[in-house]
């Protein structure tokens, strides 16, 4: 899934504004189209620039070595918006991506893998208009036909399932991990990141109320497994819509500047466009915010108070089985995904200005696709989650290096091939580079030709604060 941008940037000054730059063409070159865009997803959204080493615009040039060269000249670039992954940054990713597939995996999710770019027809079903101007979008030169880089993992599944699934027992568990490409942010927020790291699931076939915890479960215990014990903020998609279109005249024009006063909070504007809209900009915090509401929109649709008491009941049921989970709720919140019809939700941990992790019910979306059926699912940011561990290159430092002038020496070719067959990281360096190699790609030892005996002996690599002796260790 992917993530909606969260309309809170404007109570939040860290957020920065969008540049000028952000404001890319990315459907030009498609029957001129005027559509620019980036693709919003279940998690992503526009990140400030201290969000971490991931959300760096270009790495190109960031070697991350002190006396390596900087190459960070017009012959290196990159687009706007995406990065290089150096290697603790590869690493990280994949960790974070392999303990996400284990928990989905220990939930019974079975993991699917959808093409890097869908057809435009088709993939537009699921995505609906507020997506249009926020993907890239590209003629085939095989064919012809209009493509789009994959903006959203959860229409891509629903489209699988129709085409792969329908005869499949429901529920149906799949999850996904992978990159999402956005080429602009749709609310003009700005971003920095254009090419998102996402690992999610998709609960589909049923719209009991196990299945909204089921989700919930799954994404508390992944960021459990990372370290992280986030806020949820609970969300419903039926409270904006029916107060707009219950408390002002059917007008595209106004229903829109209602949406766009809401998520700046701006009571002064609200008032004139859209008045049952203004009590939703204090209706955040936490639980007793749900007693305020059936208070304060006792006039407000039927509709309203069903979503406010299914918020409720949902709270009922996180809270059974999550004692200790932090809860938040913002009833003014809006859907920025058109497929959310029920209960949606960000999941917020300490220090991080945006979502980690978003999702919530879409029961319509896969009527886009011919198969109408309920469905519930989430998506974690493991770019941004995986940028947070990174302080310094190499962050942890594991492995031997093995010293030899001549790389065949049989003892030496043995040695390597013992350790190896233990797990262990080994790489083989001529003698005279095996220092500066071992310290520049995080080795804990150098392991070479004895000075005192004809074997072999391993010694350990000096930390550059300089506490770790330098001692010999005789091997085998």
């Amino acid at each position: 899934m992917t993530t909606p941008d969260d309309p809170r940037n404007a109570r939040d000054p860290s957020r920065a504004e969008t540049p000028a730059s952000t404001s890319v063409s990315a459907s030009a070159s498609v029957s001129g189209s005027p559509n620019a865009g980036a693709a919003t997803s279940h998690v992503g959204p526009a990140r400030p620039a201290a969000s971490g080493p991931l959300a760096r615009p270009n790495l190109a040039g960031s070697a991350g070595i002190a006396g390596l060269p900087d190459r960070s000249g017009s012959a290196v670039r990159l687009p706007f918006g995406v990065a290089d992954h150096l290697p603790p940054e590869a690493k990280a990713l994949r960790d974070h991506a392999e303990t996400t597939s284990r928990i989905f995996e220990l939930y019974g999710y079975d993991r699917v893998i959808t093409p890097l770019f869908e057809l435009n027809d088709v993939l537009d079903r699921g995505l609906g208009a507020a997506a249009r101007p926020s993907v890239f979008r590209f003629v085939d030169p095989a064919t012809g036909d209009v493509v789009v880089l994959r903006p959203d993992f959860t229409a891509q599944i629903a489209r699988l399932v129709a085409a792969h699934l329908v005869e499949r027992p429901r529920p149906l568990r799949l999850y996904y991990e992978g990159r999402v490409a956005r080429a602009a942010d749709p609310l003009g927020h700005g971003l920095l990141t254009r090419e998102l790291f996402q690992a999610g699931i998709e609960l589909i076939g049923t719209s009991e109320p196990w299945a909204d915890l089921e989700v919930l479960s799954v994404g508390l215990a992944s960021l459990s497994a990372l370290g992280h014990a986030p806020t949820i903020d609970l969300c419903h998609a039926g409270i904006v819509d029916p107060l707009i279109d219950g408390g002002a005249p059917h007008n595209q024009r106004l229903a829109k500047q209602a949406r766009e006063a809401l998520a700046v909070k701006d009571p002064v504007w609200l008032q004139t466009v859209a008045p049952a809209l203004v009590p939703l900009i204090d209706l955040y915090g936490q639980r007793e915010v749900l007693t305020r509401a059936r208070r304060e929109l006792r006039a407000a649709p039927k509709l309203v108070h069903q979503a406010i008491d299914e918020l409720d009941s949902l709270a009922d049921l996180l809270e059974a089985k999550h004692p200790t989970v932090r809860l938040t709720f913002d009833l003014g919140e809006q859907r920025n995904l058109g497929y959310y019809t029920g209960f949606f939700f960000h999941g917020y941990i300490e220090g991080a200005s945006d979502a980690v992790m978003v999702g919530g019910r879409y029961d319509h979306l896969l009527e886009q696709f011919q198969t109408p059926e309920p469905a519930v699912g989430l998506a974690i940011d493991i770019g941004t989650l995986a940028g947070r561990v990174l302080r310094a290159w190499p962050r942890a430092r594991s492995g031997v290096v093995m010293a030899e002038r001549d790389l065949r020496r049989p003892e030496m070719v043995e040695e390597t091939a013992r350790r190896r067959a233990t797990g262990e990281r080994t790489a083989v360096v001529a003698a005279d580079d095996a220092e500066q190699y071992a310290r520049i790609n995080g080795f804990l030892s150098i392991c070479r030709k004895s000075t005192t005996s004809s074997g072999l002996e391993e010694i350990p690599v000096i930390d550059p604060t300089g506490d770790e002796p330098h001692v010999a260790t005789d091997v085998g």
